[in-house]
């Protein structure tokens, strides 16, 4: 048996494996359109991310630097006996309590009642203490000689070395 359509048939079929050969190149195209358009906002995106890292990373630097500027500014205040600038106003009690504490071996009444208003007792009498031991921890040193390490320097500007 002889089918009349049999060329139609067999044309219609390569048709057809033609039009999903061209409808899956175009998916494909389509995707790799699709991913390279994904890959470049993925780069621009990194590239974002990168200059604030790098803006950040900037701004954490000079953080840093300024806060070592600080503390310099601040050891040489206290080398100088005088509070170091910018101090919050409980820092500063604190100084202040130490300072009297250090130097005159007595608190003035003013100064202690300050001190236990803002602070409680308890602080106020840790304060004592640590400041009593640091300075008892110094008389070691002291008693024993002990130096700065090399290139450090003296913590008192009238230390005796």
């Amino acid at each position: 048996i002889v089918f009349p359509f049999k060329n139609q048939i067999k044309n219609n079929i390569i048709a057809y494996g033609n039009d999903i050969n061209q409808a899956i190149e175009k998916g494909i195209k389509a995707k790799k359109r699709k991913d390279a358009e994904a890959m470049e906002k993925l780069k621009k995106s990194i590239e974002v991310k990168k200059k604030k890292d790098a803006e950040a990373m900037e701004k954490l630097k000079k953080s840093i630097e300024a806060k070592k500027k600080k503390d310099a500014e601040a050891i040489e205040a206290i080398r100088e006996n005088k509070a170091p600038e910018g101090l919050l106003e409980d820092e500063a009690l604190v100084f202040n309590y130490v300072s009297n504490l250090l130097r005159n071996s007595r608190i003035p009444d003013e100064v202690f009642l300050k001190a236990k208003e803002r602070l409680g007792i308890k602080s106020v009498t840790d304060l004592t203490a640590t400041a009593g031991y640091y300075s008892m921890l110094a008389c070691a040193l002291n008693a024993a000689e002990v130096m700065p390490e090399e290139g450090n320097p003296a913590l008192l500007s009238n230390a005796e070395y």
